[in-house]
């Protein structure tokens, strides 16, 4: 991830060659600071711990 340039927003690019057209694609986000403290989300003791994207085909 990068930071955008604004204020708390980043961007992240997953290249197609690794989305699998055949199937829906799912993921979730690990961030860690510089001392190992670390937070993943969606936090998988609140909700589903992946996000679902549904590929058009």
């Amino acid at each position: 991830m990068r930071p955008t340039g604004q204020k708390d927003q980043y961007r992240a690019v997953i290249p197609a060659e690794e989305v699998v057209p055949a199937w829906d694609l799912m993921y979730l986000i690990e961030a860690m600071d510089n001392r190992g403290n670390g937070r993943i989300y969606p936090d998988l003791n609140r909700e589903t711990p992946y996000l679902v994207v549904h590929l058009a085909r």
